[in-house]
């Protein structure tokens, strides 16, 4: 985690007031793909710095309950965990306009969003 200050359990334990108005704990490509497709999730691999998941086995996709009893932190503060490059989502259609991507009427884009890593 980049600053004890800015971790998920020391604002747990020492801003609970931040913590219950809190939504979900992102990493910043989480945060990115959830403005880009409306959908908040997260891969075993951007999660990886929470240290919350069983990273000895690469694309099982859960969190670990035992390494969430140790933090402290509630599993609904979390995003859903879809696999390693896994597929978000289509791009938001207000964000589809917003960048200009031009489609006919009644055709839906497509543009899957997928974790980089």
């Amino acid at each position: 985690m980049p600053g004890e200050s800015q971790s998920p359990p020391f604002i747990k334990h020492e801003r609970p007031d931040i913590y219950e108005k809190a939504f979900k704990f992102l990493e910043p490509m989480d945060c990115l793909t959830s403005r880009l497709t409306g959908r908040v999730t997260a891969t075993q691999k951007t999660m990886a710095p929470f240290m919350i998941a069983d990273n000895r086995k690469w694309d099982h996709g859960k969190y670990n309950d035992a390494l969430l009893q140790i933090t402290g932190l509630d599993r609904d503060k979390l995003p859903e965990m879809i696999p390693n490059n896994g597929v978000v989502g289509p791009l938001a259609p207000d964000i589809a306009e917003a960048l200009g991507y031009c489609r006919p009427p009644g055709w839906s884009p497509a543009l899957a969003i997928r974790t980089l890593l």
